[in-house]
């Protein structure tokens, strides 16, 4: 269940997004994995970098793919609505596995801001769809390269990751699927040159990781400039969005537009396992202990990493987790809306 994306507007799935949402939300659930040992690991580093250079701002050209001006109050209160619900899953988890209970109701510098972005988008749209929309994309980049020196916007409201991920959201609005789809059939052979590009920036990321990680806190989004960047800010801001570009492009050529066993069909329930894998992971850690794999050697690493992903695979797999995303949808999106 979801509705981020994945098809177009007379409802037919479109299994190139399908497949390339499916990649991302395990790469969502295995990057955050990789970020509790990001401080002690270069691997872990590496494969960090190499996921926030992409995943999130790609997940947002998806999403802007498919927008549509249609029941937008409905889609922000849904989106608004699960945005808490991951809030309170979190809390709950947090607290039943032994921590202090911490709730915020407007600042948050973890997993649900995605959704309360997603609402914002949706409305921040629907009030300029009738400007020029190459105008607005190119005024958010200007204010994407400078707001970082505003070391007051931050976490709160989610302004930072607002302000510097939506014009990968408004750029997805300003394309359309069908056209891409079509660049993408005429010139099939640019899979190549895709996959070099993915195998370089793999390259880089092991073999540069010092180089390229002082960018990490641009890549997350909710940072302003700080000291150490190579550049000054706007243009270290610049070099990342170019890197992410780059890679977002070449994923979208490099991924399959054919139906995939478990892959297409769990692109379709990308949100269930947004809501659900960090409380799972909580619990999972102060119960059964998974993050003490990081220290069997390499053997151990690797199992962590693939608990990771399974999880993501059978959250997006199995019905009973799309409570509560289910009920609240049917809630909102009353028959006849």
């Amino acid at each position: 269940m979801s509705l981020i994306g994945g098809g177009d507007t007379s409802g037919e799935r479109i299994y190139l997004w399908d497949n390339i949402k499916f990649l991302l939300i395990v790469l969502v659930v295995v990057g955050h994995f990789a970020d509790r040992f990001t401080e002690v690991s270069n691997t872990f580093r590496s494969l960090f970098l190499f996921i926030y250079a992409f995943h999130m701002p790609l997940f947002m050209f998806v999403s802007g793919l498919f927008h549509t001006d249609r029941h937008i109050l409905s889609k922000c209160v849904y989106y608004t609505s699960v945005g808490f619900v991951v809030k309170i899953l979190i809390a709950l988890a947090t607290r039943c596995s032994g921590g202090d209970l911490f709730f915020s109701l407007l600042s948050d510098d973890g997993i649900p801001w995605f959704m309360f972005a997603l609402a914002g988008y949706i409305t921040v749209t629907y009030i300029l769809r009738n400007q020029n929309k190459k105008y607005i994309l190119l005024a958010f980049v200007v204010l994407a390269l400078f707001v970082g020196y505003d070391h007051s916007v931050g976490d709160y409201l989610y302004l930072s990751r607002f302000i510097v991920f939506y014009p990968f959201y408004l750029l997805g609005n300003i394309l359309k699927s069908p056209g891409i789809i079509s660049f993408k059939n005429r010139y099939h052979f640019l899979w190549i040159p895709s996959a070099g590009i993915i195998l370089a920036w793999v390259f880089l990321c092991l073999r540069h990781l010092d180089s390229f990680y002082i960018f990490r806190g641009l890549f997350t989004g909710r940072n302003p400039f700080y000291e150490g960047l190579p550049f000054e800010g706007a243009i270290s801001r610049l070099i990342t969005y170019g890197i992410t570009l780059i890679l977002c492009i070449a994923i979208v050529l490099l991924a399959p537009d054919r139906e995939i066993f478990v892959v297409s069909e769990g692109g379709k329930n990308t949100l269930q396992v947004f809501v659900w894998h960090w409380p799972i992971f909580v619990l999972l850690n102060r119960y059964l202990h998974i993050s003490e794999l990081f220290y069997v050697g390499t053997f151990g690493k690797i199992i962590f990493l693939l608990i990771g992903a399974l999880l993501a695979v059978l959250l997006a797999t199995i019905p009973i987790f799309s409570f509560p995303m289910k009920q609240i949808k049917d809630a909102i999106f009353k028959p006849g809306k």
